[in-house]
This record gives structure tokens, sequence and C-alpha cells, in this order.
């Protein structure tokens, strides 16, 4: 990996992931637009597939992606998928055709070393969501054969049985294929998707020898669509880094729709309870399959998106990204986000200045979390690392609000704050004066 040494010397909870389903992303190479050409006039009729973005386009975007400050790039499938339809679905990444090629639709190997390459030159790690729990329907392994060898465990709710990983042939081959592309393209950890899918113990085996084998801080991340209980528990017998916290997207009822601050302190505390280390678990605002934030929430939906990506960019987890959010756009929407007037500037601003302090201050990173109580329109936190004590208020409101609490055992008048986003004093110690939050606004305030 050919990090500068600052980058080389983070830790996995200091990144800030930027998730790009490529086919979605930006069309860097019309000429690869196989999909897109093929199912054009079905387009309305069949969901999922590539519609033209690429590989290529990623890289002409990684100015873009460097200027907005995160750290890692997040990439869905790049795997051959299957060809053809299957129902209303064209396969979108998680139907593996061939392990050992870069679909058609997004380029090829060299293009996925240079993009991993270039990354790496502006200090920017790269992901690879690797789809091993199923094959595609085209796979020629998935054959009467390898039916017989049981190659093949349990029917998946996905239309094909899932790979019988308990059988050490086949064990042996899906951690083949993790070898070649953390080889071949020297990327810096893999996301396994549907983990649950596949055994405990193939699991413990293929974390040791992926490990074993590449970089030390190589990062496997499990999906593991379970409770938080059950998933703090897969964690520690397999030994992944890390998973996603489905709790946290409890955040799109509380700053999308204004549900009461509380489901968050509840969902703060299950993390707390559950989970090795909150600060290893990936947070997000969206999810590939559930509806996006943005045109989920209530209006003003791009002051509530502004919010949400304040708390996003400030909690005890590592921040997830979707191409898209930093501007208040869908990942959905197929190359919106460079198309027509391009993003929203007052929120691709302000997503920059909330990155930009999340780098700065290793409280926001690395710290403890602390709930601080609040009015109930007030989503209130404390992050220390030290010395350094930094109090969030998220106004999750139409009102105004006037804080004025307590904060570590210290009373209101005892504290002063310099305002992170405002880069301003707002509270003196010695002043009984609150501070005032407008509606649906964040105040980032680093004790003095």
């Amino acid at each position: 990996m050919n990090l500068d040494a600052a980058s080389k010397d983070r830790s996995w909870q200091d990144e800030i992931f930027y998730v790009i389903i490529p086919g979605k992303f930006f069309n860097g190479d019309p000429n690869n637009d196989v999909m897109a050409r093929r199912y054009a006039s079905s387009k309305e009729h069949l969901e999922g597939g590539y519609w033209g973005g690429d590989l290529v386009g990623v890289i002409q975007k990684l100015d873009y992606l460097s200027d907005l400050g995160v750290t890692t790039l997040f990439l869905y499938p790049v795997v051959q998928n299957d060809r053809q339809p299957f129902g209303r679905w064209l396969a979108g990444g998680y139907r593996p055709r061939d392990y050992f090629s870069v679909d058609e639709n997004l380029g090829n190997m060299p293009i996925l070393q240079d993009l991993v390459k270039k990354a790496h030159g502006r200090g920017m790690r790269v992901i690879l969501d690797l789809p091993l729990a199923l094959p595609g329907v085209e796979n020629p392994l998935y054959n009467k054969q390898n039916r017989a060898r049981s190659w093949f465990g349990k029917m998946s709710g996905y239309g094909v049985p899932c790979w019988n990983a308990d059988n050490p042939e086949v064990a042996d081959y899906l951690i083949g294929v993790s070898k070649f592309w953390r080889d071949q393209t020297q990327c810096d950890g893999f996301r396994l998707d549907s983990a649950t899918l596949l055994s405990r113990p193939f699991w413990k085996r293929y974390v040791r020898e992926i490990k074993a084998g590449g970089p030390k801080d190589f990062f496997l991340m499990a999906e593991v669509v379970l409770g938080p209980e059950k998933i703090g528990g897969f964690l520690r017998e397999t030994g992944f880094d890390s998973g996603y916290d489905f709790g946290f997207l409890t955040a799109q009822g509380v700053f999308g729709r204004g549900e009461s601050a509380e489901r968050i302190s509840f969902m703060q505390r299950q993390a707390a309870q559950y989970y090795p280390d909150s600060r290893m678990m990936c947070g997000e605002l969206d999810n590939y399959e559930g509806k996006e934030f943005i045109n989920g929430a209530s209006e003003p939906r791009s002051q509530r998106m502004r919010t949400a990506l304040a708390f996003l960019l400030t909690a005890n987890r590592i921040p997830l990204l979707y191409s898209g959010d930093e501007a208040g756009f869908s990942y959905r929407a197929t190359g919106a986000l460079f198309a027509g007037s391009g993003p929203n500037p007052e929120t691709l601003e302000y997503t920059k200045r909330l990155i930009a302090l999340r780098k700065h201050e290793p409280a926001l990173r690395r710290g403890d979390y602390e709930p601080v109580q609040a009015p109930d329109s007030v989503c209130a936190f404390l992050r220390t690392c030290g010395q350094d004590k930094i109090l969030v208020l998220l106004n999750i409101s139409s009102q105004t609000q006037a804080i004025h609490v307590a904060v570590a055992g210290t009373n209101w008048e005892n504290l002063g704050f310099f305002d992170l986003l405002r880069q301003e004093n707002v509270k003196h110690k010695g002043s009984a004066d609150p501070v005032t939050l407008p509606p649906f606004a964040a105040a980032i305030l680093k004790m003095q």
C-alpha cells in the first residue's frame, strides 16, 4: 500500500468511508455500457443492474473525492455478474458469474489496479465488497456435478442456494477467491456480504487466513443482518474487525422525521452493551436495501439532511457516506451527482466542514461517547479524548432551542464553549446565557 506516512498512522476508527455503487456513480467510459445498451428499452421494468457508471468514472472523480476529504473508498461489487435478468432483476453486483474477472460493464483488472494505486497516491484506502455467500445463476460452478459434491447448502431467499463453506473444497475456493482480489488489487480490506449465510467456523478460518497473508491492518467488515446482541456475538466469535450497526439507521426517523431523540440514546446504550467497540462499527444514514434518507425525510429535507450529517460525522462510529449524501442527493439517482446543476453547494460545503472537523479533532474519531440530558427535541452528547471535550447539540425540531444543561457533572455556568462550526466563542465561563440553536441546526462545541 503506497500511502503517505501520515496516512499509514491512521487507525480504522479514523476513517471516513465513501460508499460507491460503481454502476450508478459516473460514466467515464461509454464504450463499456453493455447492460445500459442491451436493456435500455426495458429499464423501467427491470430493477438493479448497471446503467453506465464504471471504474474509469471513479478515477475521473478522485480529485472531487480528495477535495471532499473522505479517506476510504468503499466499492460495491466489481466482479463479473450474471448477464441475464432474474425475474424483474438485473444483476447488480451480487450474482457472481466469474469470481476472477472485473465486470465488463465496469472495466477490467488493470483499470481497477490503477484506481487503487491512484487512490493510495491521494492518501485514500480502498475497500472491495466481495459477494462470497452465493453464486450467480450463470456461474459455471453452479452445476449438477458440484451440487452432487455438496458444494451448495441451504436455499437462500435469492433464488440460489448458498455455497456450502463447511465443505473444505468450497472453503478453499472462497478463500482463494479472496486472496486473488487482495493480492491482485492491493486493496485495503473487504466487506463480506450476507455473512450470516455461511457458518461461523468458516468465517473464523477465513479471517485468520486472509489476515495472515495480507497487510497487518487489512480490514474485514461483515454484513450481519441481525440485532446488536447477535452482531456483537458474531464479531467476537469470528474475529471480524467491524460490521454494520443497523441500529444506527434510527437516525433516519430521528433526524429525517422528527422522532424522539431518546431513540438515539437507546440505540447508543445497546451499542455500548453489545459491540466489542462502538467506534469500530460502521454507521450510515442510507442502506442499499432501504429507502434513502433524502427521499424518506420530511420537509425541510435539505436542512434535516445537514443535521443528520452532523450526527453521522460526530458520532462514535466509522461513518459511511453514500455517494450523494454529501450534497443532499440520492445515491440511487444514476449519475445525478455530476449532472445538471451539480451538487447542492450549501450542503456540500457543510459536509466538507464536518469532515475536516472530524479529521482534525481526535475526540470526534477516537473519543468516548456520553449522552447529555437535554430537551427531547435536541440530541446531545459529549465526546471525550484525554483533556479534549466536545459537546454536540443537534436540534431535530422546527423550533429554536435554548440549551442550558449540566455537562459531565459540571454546572452550565462553569462551562465555556468554542463553536467549531462557526469558529467563534459562544459562551464564556461564568455566564448563565444559553446556547441558542435555530431549527434543524447543529452546534459542535469544544469545551474551554
